[in-house]
């Protein structure tokens, strides 16, 4: 060490050694490393007994509304040694914080192009969604409560809503709120298009949303994540939670 830090540490003489200046400096720092040793070994004998540490993630802001609470119930009562940093927001923009590497993983809704990790957490049925004292047959006359969503659900609803003789709409309302559409619908105010998600103990008529050929219109949930971040195990933990959750609804 002496000849790495090129000054002397010990000075010998007959009666034994004594440090130099440097050499208490080496003395404390040794100590230090010692004692910040001692205290890693305790949290790994500790960490063997719980779950501990950060989980970082991105929630589709739908998703954490009707979902995310019933995990973190769950999640923070078996594991509260857990740091939770969590982002919520459209999925367009949590998926842009994962390619740019800002979130390690994020719950998106719809579909996004990612090559590692991926799961599939729920697929919901759309619905036609409407007041229960009107008809089908009232539905050209009474304006269309229309939402955002990513383009190729969106030609779906388009095919589907032609194949149904329902275009031209009547009026185009653009709300982009679920709960509004949901609520605008059951007062009559007229009819929109909705994932089961957001339909528990609906008033309304629900029709699936079924094209021509049979295929049935839904909504997928996914889990995107960079492929390192799984083995975590806070973070393991967490995806075994949200596999086994049933959206209620």
């Amino acid at each position: 060490m002496e000849a790495e830090l090129g000054v002397p540490i010990l000075l010998r003489h007959q009666k034994g050694i004594l440090f130099t200046p440097v050499g208490e400096k080496v003395v404390e720092y040794a100590r230090m490393v010692q004692n910040g040793m001692e205290t890693l070994r305790e949290y790994a004998d500790a960490s063997r007994n719980y779950i501990s540490g950060t989980l970082q993630m991105g929630i589709a802001v739908n998703y954490a509304h009707y979902c995310l609470p019933q995990v973190l119930q769950k999640y923070v009562a078996d594991f509260p040694h857990v740091s939770i940093q969590i982002t919520t927001g459209l999925s367009q923009y949590l998926y842009q914080l994962l390619t740019s590497e800002q979130l390690p993983m994020v719950v998106v809704r719809g579909d996004y192009a990612w090559y590692e990790g991926t799961r599939l957490l729920s697929r919901e049925p759309l619905y036609l969604v409407y007041h229960k004292e009107f008809s089908r047959a009232d539905l050209p006359s009474l304006p269309y409560i229309n939402r955002h969503t990513d383009p190729a659900l969106t030609a779906s609803i388009q095919q589907y809503l032609g194949e149904q003789n329902l275009l031209p709409v009547r009026k185009n309302l653009r709300i982009d709120d679920m709960d509004i559409c949901h609520h605008m619908a059951g007062k009559g105010f007229g009819w929109t298009i909705l994932p089961s998600l957001v339909l528990k103990n609906t008033d309304c008529r629900l029709e699936p949303l079924v094209l021509m050929d049979g295929t049935p219109v839904s909504r997928d949930t996914r889990l995107l994540f960079r492929s390192p971040y799984q083995h975590l195990p806070q973070v393991k933990r967490f995806m075994e939670y949200l596999s086994a959750l049933v959206p209620d609804h």
